[in-house]
C-alpha cells in the first residue's frame, strides 16, 4: 500500500471516542491525526451513549477536518458473541454448518441480526469458530447515528477480535502462549494467542462494576463516584490517608480485582480443558481500566504467571499533527486502533465486517450519485441537435413512418406463430395440471424438514455435566443429499359394482448421511465399527421417533473415507404426512 494511502478508524468506546488517520511510510505505520473524546453521561443508561457518542464525533471531525469513509469499530456491550466448532469440511459446506450453528446458538433469529463470523483456529478435524453479531435494529441505529455524525461507515469491526491483530502486528512470529486482558467500563475482554490462532472471551466485569461497588458505600450517585474513582485512583485528588473515603475506595478496588482474578482463573481453566496446550504463559493487560493500581499485582499473584502491560502504540511513529505526550497519556486505549490499522499492512488481515445489508447498499449507490447526475444531464442536453436540424425532421419521420410499418408486420407474424404454439402447448399443460398436488403439499414439506431438524437438534443438543456443556460424538452427523421419490399404485377396486378407489401416493425420502469420526486417527485412517454402530443406533433411533415416518430402510454404508463415512437412509412418510 502506497504512502499516500489513509485509512480513518473510529472507535466507540463505552466511555469515550476517538478518531484516528493512519498513513503507512516504509513499511510502518504513521499516526497522522489522533484526538480522544470522553463520553460524559450516565453509563447505567444504555440509550444516552448513541446520542452522546455521536455528537462527540461530529465535533471530532469538525475539528480535525475529516471527512471520506471510514472503518468504524462497534463497543462490546453492542456485541453478542458465540464460540462454535464445525467439521473441518469444504468451505461451502462449512459456511452452511456455521450457519445452522449461528441458528442455534443466538438467542433471535438470524433475520434479526446483523451477523459474521471468523475461523480462530483448526486442528484438521474441526475448525473454532467465533461468531460475531449485533441485533438488527441496533446495527441500523448505530449506523445510521455514525452518518449523522458526518462518518460514511464502509465497515463496523467488533472490537473483540482486534487485540490480537495488534499482537500479531507487534509480535508476528511470536510462539508463546499469552493472554490480552483488556479491561473495558462494561467488560473484559480476554483474547488468548496461540501459535495455532486464538480464541476471544468475554468478562461480565468491567470499570462500571468498580464505581458502583464505591457509589453502594458511599451513598453517592454513579456518576459522581465515577469522578471520585477517576480522580483518586489517577493521582488527580489529593486527600489524606486517614480519610474515610481512602479505605472505602482501597477496599472496592481489592474487591473488583479478586473478582476479576476469579472470572480470569475461570476462563483459564475453560482454556485447559479445551486445549491443554494453551495455558498462557504470560498475561498482557490493556486497556484504560487495567491502569487501576495493584490490579497487576493481584493478578501476579493470583494466577502465577508473569504479568505486563500492552502496548501496540510503542511501534506506531507520530506524525506532525499529533503530540507524542498526548500519545503517552493514552496509549492504553489504542490496541484496538492499531489492531484494525494493521490492515495496511497485513494483506491476510481478516475483516469482520457488521455493516447493515441495507446501508451498505446505500453508501454504495451514493458512491455513484455523481455518474447519475451526469447521466442525467447528459440525456437532458441530448434533445438539443435535433432542434438545430429541423430541415431534417421531414425526412427522419418518413423514414421511421416506414421502419415502423415494417416492424408491424413483422410483430404480426410472430403474433400468428406464437397462437400455434400455444396450440401446441396446450396439451403440456394439461398434463402438468395433473401434479398440481406437488404444490398442495408445501405445508407438509415445511412439517416434515422441521421434524427432521428437530431430530437432528436432538443429537446436537449437550448435557449439563457440573454445570459445563458436554457434546456427545453423536452430534457429528449431518445430511448431505436428500432426494424425494413418489410412487402411486393401482387403482384397488372393491367389488365388480364399486368404483375404483384412488390410493394413496407413497412418498419415499432418500436420505445420504456423513458421519465425522474424531475416534479415527487421522494419520492412519481405518473403519472403527464399534464407533459407527453407536453413532448408527442414535441416528436410528431419533428418526424412528421422528412423527412424519411410517418406516426406515438401511442402504450399505460407505466406508471409503474411514473418519467420515456415509450412511443412506430411506425414510417411507405416512400418508397424512406425504410431501
Amino acid at each position: 500500500m502506497g504512502s499516500s494511502a489513509k485509512k480513518i478508524t473510529v472507535n466507540c468506546g463505552t466511555t469515550h471516542v476517538s478518531v484516528s488517520v493512519f498513513s503507512e511510510k516504509a513499511g510502518s505505520l504513521v499516526l497522522e491525526k489522533l484526538l480522544i473524546e470522553d463520553l460524559v453521561y450516565n453509563y447505567t443508561e444504555e440509550d444516552e451513549w448513541e446520542r452522546i457518542a455521536a455528537n462527540a464525533l461530529r465535533e471530532i471531525f469538525s475539528s480535525l477536518k475529516i471527512k471520506g469513509v471510514a472503518t468504524v469499530i462497534a463497543p462490546g456491550h453492542l456485541l453478542l458473541t458465540k464460540n462454535v466448532k464445525v467439521p473441518q469440511v469444504e468451505k461451502s459446506r462449512q459456511q452452511q454448518i456455521i450457519a445452522f450453528e449461528a441458528r442455534e446458538k443466538f438467542p433471535f433469529k438470524l433475520d434479526e441480526l446483523v451477523w459474521d463470523s471468523q475461523t480462530i483456529s483448526s486442528d484438521g478435524v474441526e475448525a473454532e469458530v467465533v461468531l460475531f453479531a449485533i441485533k438488527r435494529e441496533n446495527a441500523d441505529r448505530f449506523a445510521n447515528a455514525m452518518i449523522g455524525a458526518g462518518i460514511t461507515p464502509t465497515i463496523i469491526q467488533p472490537s473483540t477480535n482486534l487485540d490480537y491483530q495488534a499482537y500479531r502486528f507487534l509480535n508476528p512470529n511470536d510462539s508463546e502462549n499469552v493472554l490480552i486482558v483488556n479491561v473495558g467500563a462494561r467488560t473484559t475482554n480476554l483474547t488468548f494467542v496461540l501459535p495455532e490462532g486464538f480464541g476471544i472471551q468475554n468478562v461480565a466485569v468491567g470499570g462500571n462494576l468498580l464505581t458502583q461497588k464505591i457509589a453502594d458505600s458511599l451513598g453517592k450517585s454513579f456518576q459522581a463516584a465515577e469522578r471520585l474513582k477517576v480522580s483518586y485512583f489517577s493521582g488527580a485528588m489529593d486527600v489524606a490517608e486517614d480519610d474515610p473515603h481512602v479505605a472505602v475506595l482501597q477496599t472496592c478496588a481489592q474487591d473488583f480485582c479478586r473478582r476479576l482474578s476469579q472470572e480470569i482463573t475461570r476462563r483459564i481453566v475453560n482454556q485447559k480443558r479445551q486445549n491443554a496446550g494453551g495455558v498462557p504463559t504470560k498475561i498482557l493487560l490493556t486497556g484504560r481500566g487495567a491502569l487501576l493500581p495493584g490490579l497487576s499485582e493481584a493478578l501476579a499473584e493470583s494466577q502465577r504467571i508473569p504479568v505486563d502491560y500492552f502496548d501496540p502504540a510503542s511501534v506506531v511513529q507520530c506524525g506532525p499533527g499529533v503530540d507524542p505526550g498526548y500519545i503517552d497519556s493514552c496509549r492504553y486505549q489504542l490496541s484496538e486502533v492499531v489492531g484494525d490499522a494493521s490492515e495496511m499492512l497485513n494483506p491476510d488481515f481478516y475483516q469482520v465486517n457488521l455493516l447493515p445489508p441495507l446501508i451498505a447498499a446505500d453508501i454504495e449507490f451514493s458512491k455513484k450519485k455523481p455518474f447519475v447526475v451526469l447521466a442525467a444531464l447528459f440525456f437532458a442536453i441530448a434533445p438539443w441537435p435535433v432542434f438545430l436540424h429541423l430541415n431534417d425532421a421531414g425526412k427522419t419521420l418518413a423514414k421511421e413512418s416506414s421502419e415502423l410499418k415494417a416492424q408491424v408486420k413483422l410483430f404480426e407474424e410472430r403474433q400468428k406463430s406464437l397462437a400455434d404454439l400455444r396450440g401446441k402447448a396446450e396439451p403440456l399443460r394439461i398434463y402438468v395440471d395433473k401434479f398440481s398436488d406437488s404444490l398442495d403439499s408445501r405445508d407438509r414439506w415445511n412439517a416434515f424438514l422441521t421434524d427432521l431438524q428437530k431430530s437432528l437438534g436432538t443429537l446436537q443438543a449437550p448435557a449439563i455435566v457440573d454445570e459445563e456443556k458436554v457434546f456427545k460424538n453423536d452430534r457429528h452427523v449431518w445430511i448431505e443429499s436428500m432426494s424425494v421419490a413418489r410412487k402411486i399404485p393401482a387403482p384397488a377396486v372393491a367389488d365388480d359394482d364399486a368404483a375404483p378407489v384412488a390410493p394413496a401416493k407413497i412418498s419415499e425420502v432418500q436420505l445420504r448421511f456423513c458421519m465425522l469420526m474424531p475416534e479415527v486417527d487421522g494419520s492412519k485412517p481405518e473403519h472403527n465399527s464399534k464407533a459407527f454402530e453407536a453413532r448408527r443406533k442414535a441416528l436410528l433411533d431419533i428418526l424412528k421417533k421422528n412423527d412424519s415416518v411410517e418406516s426406515i430402510s438401511e442402504g450399505r454404508p460407505d466406508f471409503s473415507v474411514p473418519n467420515l463415512p456415509r450412511l443412506p437412509l430411506t425414510l417411507v412418510l405416512k400418508s397424512e404426512k406425504g410431501i
